[in-house]
């Protein structure tokens, strides 16, 4: 049997390894490897050859058990996209037939990018560069052999791990969901005027548990408190499952609904018997969220009306209605669009719109008061 440049790689690098033919299956993938050697597909390391936007080819090593998001991959290298080699392209990137690509003496050196969660195995067994030929390998060689500036910072999957129980991947995305909403619930004007000794908004003013009635208080720090806290509750959930979800297996649908939810929440608390905000700033922390660049649009958005009409409510109903606009505008230049999200940004601007219908009315009637105006008594 040919030595292959995976198996010289390794011997010229002093590596210890073992070797495990098997009876190759065209298409069989890592669940026939897996059966054949007996072992858990978790266990067995897919090696693909992918291309980023600009046809950079890279390496992606992940579970057997698990497939790639795309998405997901190309957010966290920092490239607009990701995409599989085509067979003859990837053979010709890598010096290996597809189904015994290694990652290891490839005719041309790309960077590869490990799952996280393969370099915490206490042993791998991976493609030696042949159909049909396994080595079994310490993981912590991909760092080693491949060196740093091969082997990336560690990326983190959304993809679901076959053995988890299945009601728990389930059950993932509605807690989540579930905590967003309580924490919406949290109707910090109401909680902020107690502690800070004031008169609860929803007895005065417009009575709307929300910053701009606070500031009708006469207290200044309390209103900006309650503005920065209604944008953290939407904000926090949103950040969390962007940055620590995929080890959940949750994704862009999750996301967007727990932002959804967080919103929800402040409109209609269950700790103050649904009677909650109008929730403007509680959708511009769900935006920032979703991306700081959309976030900052947004807010630009809400300014420039301001300044130029003078009214509030008006800067807030047209911010969120170019929200769900820029997102979409701004798919594959900064960022992907999800069609869950986007659907999250319309039903939020809606119903800010439907919170904000006597504005609308007054606004039609011109008697909407302007910013900095003192209201008639």
């Amino acid at each position: 049997m040919a030595v292959t440049s995976a198996i010289r790689a390794l011997r010229a690098h002093g590596i210890p390894f073992t070797e495990h033919p098997y009876r190759y299956e065209e298409h069989g993938g890592t669940a026939v490897s897996a059966r054949e050697l007996g072992v858990d597909e978790h266990v067995v390391v897919k090696t693909l050859v992918m291309e980023d936007e600009a046809g950079k080819p890279l390496i992606v090593l992940i579970h057997g058990n698990r497939t790639v998001s795309t998405k997901n991959l190309a957010r966290q290298i920092g490239a607009k996209s990701v995409q599989p080699c085509k067979p003859e392209v990837a053979n010709r990137h890598s010096g290996y037939l597809v189904g015994g690509t290694s990652p290891f003496g490839t005719r041309k050196a790309m960077p590869v990018y490990v799952e996280e969660s393969i370099l915490a195995l206490p042993r791998i067994v991976l493609n030696g560069g042949r159909r049909g030929y396994l080595v079994g390998i310490d993981p912590q060689v991909c760092v080693k052999l491949l060196g740093r500036s091969r082997c990336s910072a560690r990326w983190q999957n959304s993809a679901h791990y076959n053995n988890e129980e299945p009601g728990m991947q389930a059950l993932y995305p509605v807690l989540a969901t579930i905590a967003a909403y309580l924490l919406g619930s949290l109707a910090f004007a109401v909680i902020v005027s107690k502690v800070m000794g004031l008169s609860d908004p929803r007895t005065f003013g417009s009575k709307n548990p929300g910053a701009t009635n606070v500031l009708r208080s006469g207290s200044k720090p309390a209103a900006i408190v309650t503005l920065l806290l209604d944008a953290l509750k939407g904000l926090l959930p949103v950040l969390l499952v962007k940055h620590f979800g995929a080890r959940y297996g949750l994704g862009e649908g999750t996301l967007a609904m727990v932002g959804l939810a967080a919103f929800l929440g402040h409109l209609y608390p269950v700790f103050f018997h649904f009677q909650g905000g109008k929730g403007v700033a509680t959708f511009l922390g769900v935006v920032f969220g979703i991306d700081w660049i959309l976030g900052a649009a947004t807010g630009l958005t809400w300014l420039i009306i301001a300044v130029f009409f003078r009214y509030s409510s008006l800067a807030s109903l047209v911010s969120a209605v170019f929200a769900p606009v820029y997102y979409l505008l701004g798919d594959r230049l900064a960022w992907y669009a999800e069609k869950p999200v986007a659907v999250a940004l319309a039903v939020m601007a809606l119903l800010l719109a439907w919170r904000h219908r006597a504005n609308i009315e007054r606004l039609l009637e011109g008697k909407e008061s302007k910013l900095g105006a003192k209201k008639a008594s």
